[in-house]
């Protein structure tokens, strides 16, 4: 078993498993818990103000607009905030079947793969994340499904990045020959 931060790579000749942990960042969760706090806090007032306070049927409207789209919004960004704390990808391949999933607490997003129709493994590259800021690196892993593409983690340093490629790679020319 090999550990690389928060990947744990289990490699031999007819099986390979890549388990991908995210990398925390302490200043995102501490930004998230502060937002989450304000959330709460304009919730219970918002909703004490709208109904011990009288006034006309069009602010009680607005005011029931208001608390269902901050409802709404606060699970949106909760769940965003598990989503970056606790999630899991798996890749799990061997000559005959790769089991892909992205998962938060075991439910999500599962699928099974042909290994023999895995295509392309490549570097991902995600612009929009400044690395220098968050502390966060940028890069990832995708490759190709038949018409689709998929991509195994973002988060990553470009050397981590290519050495997990690198492994992948290897494993999927050795079980074609």
């Amino acid at each position: 078993m090999i550990n690389i931060n928060k990947i744990k790579i289990e490699n031999s000749q007819e099986r390979i498993s890549i388990i991908v942990s995210p990398k925390n960042n302490w200043i995102l969760l501490l930004w998230g818990l502060t937002w989450l706090n304000v959330w709460v806090f304009s919730f219970i007032f918002g909703t004490i103000r709208f109904f011990f306070h009288h006034k006309e049927a069009i602010v009680h409207l607005m005011e029931i607009i208001w608390l269902i789209i901050w409802l709404i919004g606060g699970f949106a960004m909760t769940l965003y905030g598990l989503w970056m704390f606790f999630r899991q990808e798996k890749f799990i391949a061997d000559k005959h079947t790769v089991s892909f999933e992205k998962t938060l607490f075991g439910i999500g997003k599962k699928q099974q793969l042909e290994s023999s129709e895995i295509r392309n493994i490549r570097l991902n590259s995600n612009i929009w994340i400044n690395s220098n800021v968050a502390d966060l690196g940028k890069w990832g892993v995708k490759f190709d499904y038949k018409l689709k593409t998929f991509s195994l983690t973002l988060g990553l340093d470009k050397a981590n990045a290519q050495n997990l490629i690198t492994i992948m790679n290897d494993f999927f020319k050795s079980n074609q020959q």
